[in-house]
């Protein structure tokens, strides 16, 4: 998958946005468009994750 970078975070900002994600993850609430609007959302947070290590 080609890469595209939209912004930059502060350290500060990529833990909070991760540990977002996270909880959109795992709440059953949350409602999808599509299976791929739920994969991006798991994309990014791993993403951020291996960032964040």
């Amino acid at each position: 998958m080609e890469s595209l970078i939209l912004f930059e975070l502060s350290r500060e900002e990529a833990i909070t946005l991760h540990k977002f994600l996270l909880r959109i993850n795992k709440q059953g609430s949350i409602i999808f468009q599509n299976q791929k609007e739920k994969e991006l959302i798991s994309e990014l947070s791993n993403l951020l994750e291996q960032e964040l290590k």
